[in-house]
């Protein structure tokens, strides 16, 4: 009896233990995502912590999606459904699906900070929020730039002023039904969105399409003619309209990444590199060898596409070779005008910092509201040194942000017209007639007119 009663609690035990492996797992499984998303670059570590000191967990390549978890620092906590593992990557190397979180971007606090009732800092504190605290920021308050957050640790939602939030991910935007057809010929229509994925067939060009949704550098598309569904390279398909960007918020220096498609220019596009010191590639990857560093201005000519790197040839040397696509001006030999001397201008866009430096790195003075009246007094690179009008203040903003005031012309004034002088009539001369001859009649002397000055 005793040895039945010992076995069955022995199997207890062994159930308890086994429920306690198993528990954790279903709990882990079971959690929510905060988004969904996807790999940007052409190579990212996925490591056991949050640091590039943890030991790598696995490599994950371009366009891989993946589940968002958790923002840790400026890290995400993620899984990867093809492989099923999880771990830790840099938030700035995961583009989110906007069809998975509508909001701007998923962000972290640089500090200790109030979340405030309304987007001001009279507005009623509704808690104070730790250093490091994951967010989701959904938008900027359109007069004071605050950013409207939900925090992640505690589901409140309020607003924060943007000096005390880190953009770590950004929300890339999906394309809702847009009608559009495809630009090139050839173009495969795969069963996924990827290379690897098998080939249903080639699109010729100009076939109509419809673009259904978006996964990472692919559109998912319907044929129009055939009502066959598949992927297809984003760069070959031109939407019939242009989409809405998605609103940088207030008081933001863009970061010029591109996060997806990048756009095909016609072979034998000219162009100017738009950037200081950019690297000259073998190849369309940051794996490739670098042949040099091209000047910001230098001159040249796009010969193809390859993702997001532009194929070109150098025009004062001759030399080709590939460069990252933001890197590139195309449509333009020439660099943007720099305003001569003090040009009028205004700011056109809300809650823009004025600076100390031309750089982000510099601190800001402040933002300044769109619409308010500055003075151009120099260029520095891609900012432009101001003046406020209103304050006199002088700083640094990024030129994207100033719209200059053309000039308002001289009026040439209208030059008085000579007077033309009236003509003077010659008298007619009557001849005296002899009293025995009967004169013939006298031919009439056409009045002489003077000539018109300035004829």
């Amino acid at each position: 009896m005793k040895r039945r009663v010992l076995i069955r609690a022995a199997a207890a035990l062994m159930s308890l233990a086994l429920l306690a492996v198993l528990l954790p797992q279903a709990v882990a499984h079971a959690e929510t995502a905060l988004a969904t998303g996807y790999v940007n670059t052409a190579k990212l570590n996925m490591r056991s912590g949050a640091g590039t000191g943890n030991s790598i967990v696995e490599s994950l390549k371009k366009d891989t999606a993946v589940n968002v978890y958790e923002v840790v620092g400026t890290w995400l906590r993620i899984d990867v459904p093809s492989s099923g593992k999880s771990g830790f990557v840099s938030g700035k190397y995961i583009s989110i699906n906007a069809s998975s979180l509508t909001a701007y971007a998923l962000g972290v606090t640089s500090g200790k900070v109030n979340l405030r009732k309304e987007a001001t800092s009279k507005s009623d504190s509704l808690a104070v929020v730790a250093k490091n605290s994951g967010v989701t920021i959904y938008s900027a308050d359109k007069t004071t730039g605050w950013y409207k957050v939900k925090v992640h640790s505690t589901a409140q939602e309020g607003y924060i002023s943007p000096t005390y939030v880190k953009i770590v991910s950004k929300v890339v935007g999906s394309v809702d039904s847009k009608a559009g057809y495809i630009n090139a010929n050839g173009v495969n229509l795969r069963s996924g969105a990827g290379s690897s994925y098998s080939s249903q067939g080639t699109l010729a060009k100009n076939t109509a399409v419809t673009v259904t949704g978006t996964s990472g550098s692919w559109y998912k598309i319907s044929v129009t003619g055939t009502s066959k569904t598949g992927y297809v390279y984003a760069t070959y398909v031109t939407l019939n309209t242009t989409a809405t960007p998605t609103p940088t918020p207030v008081g933001m220096t863009p970061t010029p990444t591109p996060t997806g498609v990048t756009p095909t220019p016609a072979s034998g596009t000219t162009g100017v590199i738009n950037a200081a010191d950019v690297n000259f590639r073998t190849g369309p990857a940051t794996t490739y060898t670098s042949q040099g560093k091209l000047a910001k201005n230098t001159a040249v000519t796009i010969i193809g596409t390859s993702g997001s790197w532009y194929k070109i040839t150098v025009t004062s040397s001759g030399k080709t070779g590939y460069v990252y696509a933001t890197y590139v001006t195309a449509g333009s030999t020439t660099p943007t005008a720099t305003p001569a001397g003090s040009s009028a201008g205004k700011i056109n866009a809300i809650g823009v910092n004025f600076r100390t430096g031309p750089s982000t790195s510099y601190t800001s003075l402040g933002l300044l509201g769109k619409d308010t009246a500055v003075t151009v007094i120099g260029t520095s690179g891609k900012w432009y040194k101001i003046t406020v009008n209103s304050t006199g203040k002088t700083g640094y903003v990024y030129a994207t942000y100033v719209t200059l005031t053309p000039a308002t012309p001289t009026p040439t004034p209208t030059p008085t017209p000579t007077p033309t002088p009236t003509p003077t009539t010659a008298p007619t001369v009557t001849p005296t007639a002899p009293a025995t001859i009967t004169p013939s009649a006298p031919a009439t002397v056409s009045p002489t007119t003077s000539s018109s000055a300035g004829s």
